[in-house]
């Protein structure tokens, strides 16, 4: 549950330095790659999300193990706009990291966990190091006694954000409906009917299955959610009052959605996953947010080029005056890869494979202010050492991937 918005003004910690994987010929900012090295072999650093800041370079979000806990570390770091190393930020009070950096004037935030009380925080991640303090908010964190702790997604709504979170006995999971200074418009309950402690532990402390938790909204005035609901991972949508519409129910707790955007014409871009983790990409799905049905009869495009049980991010962009839908994700011989399909029909523009020679995995995309795109990856250095990589596209790059 919410208690707090916490400011950080980042700490500059000069542990890490970059290096070029290959001699840029053309100006640095327009086009390079970079890997973000640490000489302690026993951290791990895996990206999540990628923004632009407003001096052209860039923050990235991510976990590390934590010394203090089963759970991960939040981690930050910041770059120049050639990706030079500026600052790092590892945080001892907040762990697991479940949104995207989100825009909030010239700052972003962002949703992770007390590790103490295992509720929710807004976090702040200013682009200037300084210190941290924390503002209190006015969220209630209780329901008929019972305490909401264990966030598990959260992201940016139109005026404010949608919380997933579930309850101190993992039967019920919990949806909030929060402004944009984190205070509860609503909250739903949703029983899932069983408790679910062992498969939820295991998924945030990853040693086990991970589930593909998102919410999102329909464009509609109404909402959804990816999450336990009625023995089973269900995407489930919800009216503009939290009120629950129809579900998209999953195989048990094997197979279901990974993720979802509403697009153009009431459609939705979407990637589910089977009971073997094989995927299934559908660039132009229709769904009814009013009617129940099953994910498994979702018809798409069958990739097994990728990662079973792939985390799949999906975004709206404008590139060369086209409108697409972009898919980051990584592939079973250890690339990352954007595919782009054209949001009005669906058909695949383009694909760009990102990373040869080691294993690469997918952490966040975001397109620039010089018309390109930057790529926040893990690599695995000799195989083991997880470590953050940059890759910068051109505009270049970015017209042959929609077909200019």
């Amino acid at each position: 549950m919410l208690r707090k918005i916490c400011i950080f003004f980042l700490i500059f910690l000069p542990f890490l330095s970059a290096c070029d994987l290959k001699d840029n010929v053309s100006e640095p900012t327009l086009s390079f790659v970079k890997i973000y090295d640490n000489n302690d072999f026993s951290k791990a650093f895996t990206p999540l999300d990628i923004k632009q800041t407003a001096d052209s370079g860039f923050v990235i979000l991510g976990r590390t193990p934590s010394d203090k806990s089963s759970f991960y570390s939040v981690y930050l770091m910041k770059v120049a706009r050639d990706g030079a190393f500026q600052w790092e930020h590892t945080s001892d009070i907040y762990v697991n990291p479940i949104s995207d950096l989100l825009v909030d004037g010239n700052d972003f935030v962002f949703f992770a966990t007390n590790r103490t009380t295992l509720t929710a925080n807004l976090l702040r991640a200013e682009q200037t190091p300084g210190t941290v303090f924390e503002v209190p908010t006015t969220v209630r964190i209780q329901d008929d006694e019972v305490e909401y702790k264990y966030p598990l997604a959260a992201g940016a709504i139109t005026g404010g954000y949608l919380l997933q979170t579930l309850d101190e006995n993992f039967s019920t999971t919990r949806l909030f409906k929060l402004s944009a200074n984190g205070s509860a418009n609503w909250s739903t309950g949703f029983d899932i009917f069983e408790s679910l402690e062992e498969k939820t532990i295991n998924h945030l402390t990853r040693r086990g299955q991970i589930f593909p938790f998102f919410v999102g909204e329909t464009g509609n005035s109404g909402y959804f959610f990816n999450g336990f609901n009625n023995f089973t991972l269900s995407m489930t949508f919800v009216d503009a009052n939290g009120k629950q519409t129809a579900e998209l129910k999953g195989e048990e707790y094997q197979s279901g959605v990974s993720n979802a955007l509403a697009i153009a014409g009431g459609k939705m871009a979407m990637a589910r996953y089977k009971g073997d983790g094989e995927n299934v990409l559908l660039p132009q799905a229709t769904v009814n947010p009013a009617q129940d049905g099953t994910a498994q009869k979702l018809v798409g495009n069958d990739l097994p080029e990728l990662n079973k049980f792939a985390r799949i991010i999906i975004k709206k962009a404008t590139i060369a005056g086209k409108n697409v839908v972009l898919y980051g994700t990584d592939t079973k011989n250890g690339q990352m890869v954007i595919f782009a399909y054209d949001e009005a029909t669906g058909n695949l523009l383009g694909s760009r494979y990102i990373g040869s020679n080691n294993t690469f995995q997918m952490g966040g995309f975001t397109l620039t202010q010089d018309e390109g795109m930057a790529i926040s990856g893990a690599i695995f250095v000799a195989g083991r050492f997880s470590r953050i990589c940059l890759f910068k596209l051109t505009k270049s790059d970015l017209e042959k991937l929609v077909g200019i």
